[in-house]
């Protein structure tokens, strides 16, 4: 149970090409992603931090409405709702991480949220720039010209 909820790449890498197979990976990058190499090592920790930052975000949003209590729309439950019957029923099924993705996808909105209430959205920015995430802001800025 715990290896497919904690997987922060949703064994995106494991069902990839196998080379046990006769897949052939000729790109080096990719080869050592799909090798559990160095871009292997660096995708996954950059996906832990954002799992991270997911599911506390979306903790944040909800504590913070209980302890403020806030009453907030009955629609602002469906992402909480949607994730703990997923978790229910992987338990009774298979419960493969490449399964559990979905649900985590929903706490998205809710995470965003939860840091905007207690003012971590600036933290997280800082935590961000001059990383991995300027790059994406500059592709995006550079493709909208």
């Amino acid at each position: 149970m715990v290896s497919s909820w904690c997987d922060p790449l949703y064994e995106s890498v494991w069902i990839g090409p196998l080379t046990d197979e006769g897949n052939r990976i000729e790109d080096p990058a990719l080869d050592s992603l799909y090798s559990g190499d160095h871009a292997y090592r660096f995708v996954e920790g950059w996906m832990n931090v954002l799992i991270v930052l997911l599911e506390g975000g979306a903790a944040l949003f909800y504590l913070g409405s209980v302890a403020r209590k806030k009453k907030r729309p009955l629609t602002t439950c469906i992402p909480a709702l949607y994730l703990i019957g997923g978790f229910l029923y992987l338990l009774i099924g298979e419960a493969n991480s490449q399964y559990t993705f979905m649900y985590v996808y929903f706490l998205i909105p809710c995470a965003v949220r939860g840091m905007a209430d207690a003012g971590l959205h600036k933290a997280v920015r800082r935590i961000c720039s001059g990383s991995v995430c300027t790059v994406f802001r500059r592709n995006r800025s550079s493709a909208a010209k």
